[in-house]
């Protein structure tokens, strides 16, 4: 009996023994995968801050989820609540789908009629190109093709599930309604797809399609619904108000269409979508070394400069240029009210001020004034002020017609004045942009 006991008792202690190794060993175990863990995360964060500054849609997945500033000047037309969906990646551009209903409309016969009102839409970041509109509406075989993907999740966001929005079918010159919905068991099918009767009175759901460049930078987001990418993009805005009166970019000199084959032709990107002319001759743009405007010749940029700087109390000029640039209130080169010279001094009204530029490099200038001075910002970085403040008679703003040619990348005027904060944001996305 006693040997039976001393043997059970052996027993239990080798059994506790063992099941205490078994639990030693299982926490150094789940100490070193949490350490693996821990070390993979860590590794993981120092990737991601590393690439904050250098993230681009190049690095995006069909199905991640963006959302890219597009506006329009139709009235009591919103998109800030629309995010995109990325629907196929190209060489040079990615397609974006918007996950949703974009804005209700009248449909027609005419499909030009139908693109000449998408192109009231617009967005800062399309690069040139001939073959293809860069903001359009949905179609057969886009939706075609969505139908055909096998992932449910993602077709489910493609197609926009339960949503009520037309295509356009080319072969037949003719509208569809359709509509794509799943239950909650995640058992789908196509409910709607109805040829649509030709009455301008009848309103229908209108989804949009954007194609956007593959160098656009990310400045935040992880592209899910919940946390989309979020592109980098120039103020627009101040105070929740529209306040960016005037921008060109060479990125985007012809708006949505594509690059023009018209020469006298300047896209004005902040919404008035104002459509700058040259007096004569040709401009060259390249998406690297930017506009150049040869000598005597100008853009008519049809925006009233006098209302800005004369009525107003505030306001902010902002170009990025090198070499000579000259903004003037008419096309006589003697009325000059803004000129980078190319002794590297900036001339503002009558006086000339020393900058410390790099003439042969682009550098962003921002002239904001507030109350009686001008404020003069170099690449971000406050210069000085001035209180010669700006005075013009004429009422149209106009670019170039010196005796010298001109080079810019973008121009844009607000009719407030920036931050500093808003004026170091625009800066770093003219930097982001390699401009």
């Amino acid at each position: 009996m006693k040997k039976n006991s001393g043997f059970i008792a052996t027993s239990l202690l080798y059994s506790f023994f063992l099941i205490f190794c078994a639990v030693l060993l299982g926490l150094v175990g789940n100490f070193l995968h949490n350490r693996t863990l821990h070390n993979n995360t860590i590794d993981s964060i120092k990737e991601n801050l590393s690439n904050v500054g250098k993230r681009t849609l190049a690095d995006v997945e069909v199905g991640s989820y963006i959302n890219i500033p597009v506006f329009t000047n139709i009235n009591n037309v919103s998109t800030k609540n629309i995010n995109w969906v990325v629907s196929s990646v190209n060489s040079n551009d990615i397609t974006l789908v918007s996950d949703n209903v974009v804005m209700m409309t009248s449909v027609n016969k005419d499909i030009t009629f139908l693109q000449d009102e998408i192109n009231r839409f617009y967005n800062m970041y399309t690069t040139g190109s001939t073959s293809k509109n860069y903001i359009t509406y949905f179609t057969k075989e886009l939706i075609t093709s969505f139908e055909m993907i096998d992932d449910l999740l993602l077709k489910k966001s493609l197609l926009s599930n339960n949503s009520e929005y037309f295509y356009y079918d080319q072969s037949s010159n003719s509208f569809y309604l359709y509509q794509y919905s799943c239950d909650v068991n995640n058992l789908c099918s196509v409910k709607k797809r109805t040829k649509i009767t030709q009455n301008n009175s009848t309103k229908y759901g209108l989804r949009l399609v954007i194609n956007v460049s593959k160098n656009t930078p990310i400045s935040s987001g992880i592209g899910v619904i919940n946390n989309p990418y979020n592109v980098l993009y120039y103020t627009h805005e101040v105070n929740d108000e529209k306040s960016l009166v005037l921008h060109y970019d060479n990125l985007n000199y012809s708006g949505n269409l594509g690059f023009k084959t018209s020469a006298n032709y300047f896209k004005d990107l902040s919404g008035t979508n104002m459509d700058g002319t040259l007096n004569s001759g040709n401009f060259t743009n390249n998406l690297t070394s930017g506009v150049t405007i040869p000598a005597t010749i100008f853009i008519n940029t049809k925006l009233n400069i006098y209302n800005i700087i004369n009525s107003v109390d505030r306001y902010t000029i902002e170009f990025r240029a090198k070499n000579h640039l000259r903004l003037a209130s008419s096309p006589n080169y003697l009325t000059n009210f803004i000129m980078l010279n190319n002794n590297a001094s900036l001339i503002v009204y009558t006086t000339s001020n020393s900058t410390g530029l790099t003439v042969n490099s682009f550098n962003t200038i921002t002239l904001v004034k507030n109350s009686t001075n001008i404020d003069i910002y170099i690449n971000g970085e406050f210069l000085k002020n001035t209180s010669n403040l700006v005075s013009v008679a004429n009422n149209i703003l106009y670019i170039g017609g010196s005796s010298y040619d001109e080079i810019f990348k973008s121009i844009r005027v607000y009719n407030t004045s920036l931050t500093e904060e808003q004026i170091i944001h625009n800066y770093n996305v003219d930097m982001r942009w390699n401009q």
